[in-house]
């Protein structure tokens, strides 16, 4: 899918579901400054899954709520987030080092769409 970057709205409206064991997820933006650059920080917002609804649900996720990290560990220096450079979307699940809760079991995030809101 290709993203304008004339009209970002406000953040990015994403209608998922998990299965198994994996509630915990996030949304990974990187810019094309730190693609080239080999990815120094990345732009990252968390969410998490009711995994006993089976039905699809709307997760929001507000651009102004978006943070850099690096490694897992926030660099709050960075600059803050420029939607009209971003070039590299991904999702990734998380658990670990810096969160209060471990990574564990298989799962996976099923996906319906994703729009910018």
């Amino acid at each position: 899918a290709v993203v304008s970057t004339q009209s970002t709205g406000n953040g990015i409206k994403l209608k998922v579901r998990g299965q198994g064991q994996l509630e915990h997820w996030k949304v990974v933006l990187v810019d094309k400054d730190q693609a080239v650059n080999r990815a120094n920080y990345d732009y990252e917002q968390k969410f998490k899954l009711d995994l006993s609804d089976r039905e699809f649900g709307i997760v929001t996720l507000p651009f102004s709520e978006f943070k850099a990290y690096k490694w897992g560990r926030e660099i709050p220096d960075a600059p803050p987030l420029d939607f009209s450079k971003i070039r590299v979307f991904g999702f990734q699940t998380i658990g670990g080092v810096y969160d209060d809760f471990k990574q564990q079991g298989s799962g996976s995030l099923e996906i319906d769409n994703v729009v910018l809101c």
